[in-house]
């Protein structure tokens, strides 16, 4: 057994939004198990075998799926880690979360979240913009959102 694979369990536990309960509930143990194979004790061969194979699963799966990548200040990733904190989870799943809702809500609901965006000044008005192939684009985003297509 490697040294360091007490460590690598524990990240992969934390990027994946796990806990020491999930990891249990896989290898078919005690929660007080699990953190005695954190502790001096180490990991039996084969949990280890399981936990690697559970561990290259999720590297798989994570090769099939769609990312993401948003760029936000400091101060607006502070806000996201403060909401998802209110509801005990992780930014990344909170941010997945919110987002599909925004994509399930019905088309009177989006165009008053555009008026909302456009009031708190995250949408431009139409009349900021001076382009008019820019203008005619926005105004066409607006009219789907609300379901005048």
């Amino acid at each position: 057994m490697t040294n360091d694979f007490p460590a690598l369990v524990k990240a992969w536990l934390r990027q994946e939004g796990r806990n020491n309960q999930w990891l249990a509930d896989q290898c078919d143990v005690k929660l007080s198990a699990v953190y005695s194979w954190f502790s001096s004790r180490g990991f039996p061969e084969d949990k280890q075998r399981l936990i690697e194979s559970l561990m290259e699963k999720g590297e798989a799966l994570a090769k099939t799926s769609q990312n993401l990548v948003l760029d936000f200040t400091q101060d607006e990733f502070d806000l996201i880690c403060i909401a998802a904190s209110k509801k005990t989870q992780l930014p990344r799943v909170w941010a997945k979360d919110r987002l599909l809702e925004l994509v399930e809500m019905d088309a009177n609901q989006m165009g008053a979240l555009i008026d909302e965006m456009q009031a708190q000044e995250y949408l431009p008005p139409l009349s900021n913009i001076t382009d008019p192939a820019a203008e005619a684009e926005l105004e066409q985003k607006r009219r789907w959102w609300r379901g005048q297509r």
